[in-house]
C-alpha cells in the first residue's frame, strides 16, 4: 500500500515519502492513497476564532504577556538595585563592627590603665599615711628627746 507522509504545521501540507528511513519526527501517515499521481500541493488555513479578526492584530493575552513581562523585568530591576544596596550595607555594617571592635579593645586598655593607676595611687596613699605616722612619731619621739636633754643634760 502506497501512502502519503503529512507534516504537521500550521500549513498542512501533504508529500509523498519514498524511504521510510528519512522520516521527519513530526510526519504522520496520512489516510489518501496515492495512486502515483503527482498533485499539487495543497495549503490548509487553520485559525482560531480569535484569530480571524484580523492577522495584523496581536491577541489581548499576548499584549497582556508583554505588559506582564515588562513589570516583572522592571521588579527585577528593583530587586537588583535592592541587592546592590544591601550590599553596600553589609559592607558599611562590617567596618562598623571591625571598628567597633577596635574601640572596645582600646577601651578595655583604657579601663585597665585606670585601674592600674587606681590601684598605684592606693598604694601610695597608703605609703604616705605610713610616713605621715612615723614623721608624728619622730617628732614626738625628737620632743620628748628634746624635753628629756633639757631635764637631764648629762645624760646624752
Amino acid at each position: 500500500m502506497n501512502q502519503q507522509r503529512c507534516t504537521q504545521d500550521t500549513n498542512l501540507m501533504c508529500s509523498p515519502s519514498p524511504n521510510p528511513m528519512f522520516q521527519l519526527q513530526n510526519q504522520q501517515l496520512c489516510s489518501i492513497p496515492n495512486s502515483g499521481a503527482i498533485y499539487p500541493m495543497q495549503q490548509v488555513q487553520h485559525s482560531s476564532p480569535t484569530m480571524q479578526y484580523t492577522s495584523q492584530q496581536r491577541p489581548v493575552w499576548v499584549d497582556e504577556l508583554f505588559r506582564r513581562m515588562d513589570t516583572f523585568e522592571n521588579k527585577l530591576n528593583k530587586l537588583d538595585k535592592i541587592d546592590s544596596l544591601v550590599t553596600s550595607l553589609n559592607a558599611k555594617v562590617v567596618k562598623l563592627e571591625v571598628n567597633a571592635k577596635v574601640l572596645d579593645d582600646r577601651l578595655e586598655q583604657a579601663e585597665k590603665s585606670t585601674q592600674l593607676i587606681s590601684n598605684n595611687f592606693d598604694k601610695v596613699e597608703s605609703f604616705k599615711s605610713e610616713l605621715d605616722k612615723v614623721l608624728k612619731q619622730m617628732k614626738s619621739v625628737s620632743g620628748k628627746k628634746n624635753s628629756i636633754d633639757e631635764i637631764n643634760p648629762s645624760t646624752t
